[in-house]
């Protein structure tokens, strides 16, 4: 949605896109059943809502320099529902967390490095709060600090994985920390497809 957006206003100058991510997991609960994946779907995921406004005009706050997306080889089963008479079973299999941990590495590196940055060039990172697992994965695989990652476990505690308006609850707390104008960031986003969305960040 924030690399849409960014892609309109490049294309209408001074336009501006309001964004909205609405998400209802609870609306999916199976109360018949009893597998580990529903299970853990009522545990980790919660609803939420957020939005963004996205302008061409110019502002303070974190400007949207690149974006980039990607989709998992093989990975149509990795994430998503099934539907049946009874309505939307979840479909979230154990190996997302390892999937990401193998390819985040050279993604971010790869993304980071067409502009001739690493990782030790960003102040910031935004990153999907897809669970306790993932985050570790990604702390370890990154080299990354808990300092650059709290926000992110600030938002997986008080609200849970929140789909596609978690990246937004972690946006608002890095807007809530002073950032100086120059400093980089990296959001990304994990999602169903299974697919991964990054967008870099310069702050104004």
């Amino acid at each position: 949605g924030l690399a849409m957006a960014r892609d309109y206003v490049g294309a209408h100058p001074g336009a501006t896109v309001l964004l909205v991510a609405v998400e209802l997991p609870t609306l999916t609960l199976q109360r018949r059943d009893v597998s580990q994946a529903n299970l853990v779907s009522a545990i980790l995921f919660g609803d939420g809502a957020a939005a963004a406004v996205v302008t061409g005009q110019s502002r303070r706050g974190p400007c949207i320099i690149d974006t980039e997306s990607y989709l998992f080889p093989d990975s149509i089963g990795a994430m998503g529902f099934d539907l049946r008479d009874s309505g939307f079973h979840i479909v979230l299999s154990k190996e997302v967390p390892q999937m990401i941990r193998e390819r985040i590495g050279g993604l971010v590196d790869g993304f980071l490095g067409r502009h001739g940055l690493t990782r030790g060039d960003l102040q910031a990172y935004i990153l999907h709060p897809g669970g306790q697992k993932l985050l570790r994965f990604i702390e370890e695989e990154l080299g990354l600090s808990r300092s650059l990652t709290q926000p992110s476990w600030n938002v997986l505690r008080d609200f849970g994985n929140l789909s596609s308006a978690s990246v937004l609850f972690v946006l608002h707390e890095w807007l809530n920390q002073e950032m100086r104008s120059g400093d980089r960031g990296l959001l990304a986003g994990f999602g169903p497809g299974f697919s991964a969305e990054m967008l870099l960040l310069q702050w104004n």
